[in-house]
């Protein structure tokens, strides 16, 4: 858990939300209602606040270079159809227990494949098998704490995000 959520009060819950907000970021919308999964996802998009190709969260920067670097893109122009997303606040989040979410775009930006990613620091739902997110992040180093650490859990993530998006078909358009 970084550093920042871990001098607020409260139980597990309350630090695992500042623990996202922290890690990925997080949204305000005005909808709480549950929406199917593909609109969920465009509302996320849409509603970001932040560049989903060079995010300013530094977890998000690091994890969607990881996954860049182990796609293994020819070039800059290839890599820029990867793009991370939080989607903390969302019905995403809510409904579809997703904190974030990976988007690999086709060549000509008509279909892409996701792979989500629920963060928690509660053990039991990281050995949940009933989990609904592609990837389960769990409690991430503080990388100014431990940078080794840190890089370790970023790579290792980034190896799951990669292997889910190459397993994918195409979401059949874009969200």
């Amino acid at each position: 858990m970084y550093k920042e959520a871990k001098h607020y009060e409260g139980g597990e819950e309350r630090r695992g939300k500042l623990s996202e907000h922290f890690l990925l970021g997080s949204l305000n919308t005005e909808t709480k209602m549950y929406l199917p999964y593909r609109e969920a996802v465009k509302l996320a998009k849409d509603i970001q606040q932040d560049n989903p190709a060079s995010p300013k969260k530094p977890f998000m920067r690091d994890l969607r270079d990881a996954i860049v670097h182990k796609m293994d893109f020819k070039n800059a122009k290839n890599a820029e159809r990867l793009k991370i997303y939080t989607a903390v606040g969302t019905p995403l989040d809510h409904f579809h227990k997703a904190d974030m979410f990976v988007e690999l775009e086709d060549e000509d930006g008509k279909n892409s494949k996701i792979a989500t990613g629920d963060a928690t620091i509660n053990k039991e739902k990281i050995s949940d098998k009933d989990k609904k997110a592609d990837v389960l992040i769990g409690e991430i180093p503080d990388p100014t704490e431990n940078k080794e650490e840190y890089n370790f859990a970023v790579a290792e993530l980034a190896e799951k995000f990669t292997a889910v998006l190459k397993a994918k078909l195409s979401f059949g358009g874009r969200a």
